[in-house]
């Protein structure tokens, strides 16, 4: 999947779930920035609290096999991968795609043309850390 796929479809599943319907037609970045990083605290309360992370294998499984509409899949998912740490960083990147489909960001190219510009930087960009 693109990037640019995954903001067209973050930002369309947003939209069927009503996440911008009634008071939240109109979004505004603020909120949607900040509902990014209510998704990075909870990566960082999953990663405290040591939840396991399921295995590269279950993960592959999960994204490519699992037919969700299975309510024993479902069970399975939420017992063994939901509120997990990658769980919680995939929230956040859904979160940041849904905003760039809401406000036309394209998102692929700036981060292409980013990475290009930060491979000409210094070592640690000229910082201490």
């Amino acid at each position: 999947m693109t990037l640019t796929t995954l903001c067209k479809e973050a930002h369309s599943n947003a939209v069927e779930k009503g996440f911008y319907e009634g008071k939240n037609s109109e979004r505004s970045f603020a909120e949607l920035c900040m509902l990014v990083v209510t998704e990075i605290s909870e990566a960082v309360e999953s990663q405290r609290s040591g939840k396991n992370q399921p295995s590269q294998y279950d993960m592959c499984y999960y994204a490519d096999h699992a037919d969700f509409n299975d309510k024993d899949v479902c069970k399975t998912f939420k017992e063994n991968v939901k509120d997990s740490l990658g769980d919680e960083i995939a929230d956040a990147v859904i979160r940041i795609a849904d905003l760039c489909g809401y406000m036309g960001i394209d998102l692929e190219s700036h981060v292409k043309a980013k990475m290009k510009y930060n491979s000409t930087r210094e070592k640690l960009h000229g910082k201490k850390y």
